[in-house]
């Protein structure tokens, strides 16, 4: 490879020889000063020897120099030229790389864009299928409601018309007792036993004989006695205790058990008064002993999210008026709950709360709104407020008692919901020592 300094000296010594050729002034004199014995002519011949033999040599080099100099350009030029075809060459490599790419990205983006449509079309058509099948099984099970209604309205005709021809009574046969009842008090309840067999046109009824039926007379009379209108007798006489269990079954077999059910009212007279329902229940087994808390005897159930202690759990609805704060809730989103059973539920129309304490000072309900909530569920998942309308305050050490006047809805579960908020870093409490409620006790058989 030829290098470019190497051509920059060659020049630089041209240059020098260039100058020294002709500086010869002061070297005459010199020459002359020191050779004085020197002939004139002898001196001028050597003087131009000297010159002619000084330049020829320098022409020499110079021509020699120059030559290197143009063939190491020549040579300079011509990897010049390579690098630049070389250079030509990867540039040219590299836009065909390019344009490959650039060819193949527009491929790849055609082929989705036509793999999209194709999807899409078949997407549409599809959709299209779906909309179509959609259309021809509504009109398809429109037809089909329309045909069932018909079937069904022709079929209400049918009834209305057999019915319409039953005659007002209808003579029964219970074990050989025979009695004459209202068509009407056996057709009551829709989905009853008696509902459907009076209703049956396909059945081929002989309405001059009475109808035999193989159950117990005196359960009988209980039932018919509600279908007439009668409430149910109280369990706990002696006398209807000793049946219960018939009744339970032939509830069953009639086909009655929704709406086979007692209502006992409780009216709130003074706190803990001895007349409400929770004490009722405390006393429903055991009328001539003790009050047993409803817990114990399985009449209700507790539970709580802030209270593990089965103990305080119970003391909360325990009837005694010595309780002191046995049951407490802290933390915003506390509660306790009372379950009354799948068999039970109470219409609310009053709650006594006996000792109620807010941050270790008793309260006379005043600011009892701001603190909880009472609530009404029959699932235990979606709760209903209940608020009450009246507030009735039994001197502080005795309680409160929250009266509503326009509750119409039964629940199985109750709970109070502590609202209290966290204040300087430090929750509030509640403290209560028991509690009763009043209303309508609603029991299923």
């Amino acid at each position: 490879m030829i290098n470019q300094n190497h051509i920059d000296e060659n020049e630089t010594k041209l240059n020098n020889i260039n100058e020294n050729s002709f500086e010869d002034s002061d070297s005459e004199t010199e020459f002359r000063s020191e050779s004085e014995f020197i002939s004139d002519s002898e001196i001028e011949r050597n003087y131009k020897f000297d010159i002619i033999s000084t330049s020829d040599e320098a022409i020499k080099l110079i021509t020699k120099l120059k030559n290197e100099v143009n063939s190491e350009r020549k040579i300079l030029d011509e990897t010049a030229i390579r690098n630049r075809t070389k250079a030509e060459q990867l540039i040219k490599e590299a836009k065909a790389k390019a344009a490959k790419i650039i060819e193949d990205a527009e491929q790849c983006i055609k082929n989705a864009e036509m793999k999209s449509a194709k999807l899409i079309k078949d997407s549409e058509t599809k959709a299209a299928d779906i909309i179509k099948k959609a259309n021809v099984y509504k009109v398809e099970k429109h037809n089909i409601i329309d045909t069932e209604m018909k079937i069904l309205d022709a079929r209400k005709e049918k009834v209305k018309k057999y019915v319409s021809n039953l005659p007002s009574r209808i003579k029964l046969s219970i074990r050989g007792e025979n009695l004459e009842v209202m068509t009407n008090t056996l057709r009551k309840y829709e989905g009853s036993m008696f509902y459907d067999l009076l209703s049956d046109e396909s059945e081929i009824m002989d309405t001059s004989q009475p109808i035999f039926l193989d159950r117990s007379p005196e359960s009988f009379h209980v039932i018919l006695n509600f279908l007439a209108g009668y409430s149910i007798p109280d369990w706990s006489d002696p006398y209807w205790k000793r049946i219960k269990h018939l009744v339970v079954e032939d509830v069953k077999f009639f086909g009655l058990e929704e709406v086979f059910k007692t209502r006992k009212n409780f009216i709130e007279s003074k706190i803990f008064d001895g007349k409400g329902i929770l004490y009722y229940l405390g006393k429903i087994n055991n009328e001539d002993e003790d009050y047993v808390n409803p817990i114990n005897n399985n009449m209700v159930s507790v539970n709580t999210n802030s209270i593990k202690d089965d103990y305080y759990k119970k003391s909360l609805i325990h009837y005694n008026s010595n309780n002191d704060y046995e049951f407490y809730i802290d933390d915003k989103s506390h509660w306790f709950s009372i379950d009354f059973g799948e068999k039970r539920a109470v219409e609310v129309k009053a709650l006594s709360i006996f000792k109620i304490n807010y941050n270790n000072n008793k309260i006379n309900g005043k600011n009892l709104y701001n603190l909880m909530n009472f609530e009404g569920s029959c699932d235990n998942k979606t709760w209903t407020k209940i608020n009450f309308q009246t507030i009735h305050y039994i001197n502080n050490d005795q309680g409160i008692f929250l009266s509503e006047n326009n509750n119409t809805k039964e629940f199985r579960h109750f709970r109070i919901m502590l609202l209290n908020q966290k204040d300087n870093n430090h929750y509030h409490s509640i403290k209560i020592a028991g509690l009763e409620l009043y209303g309508e006790l609603i029991e299923r058989i």
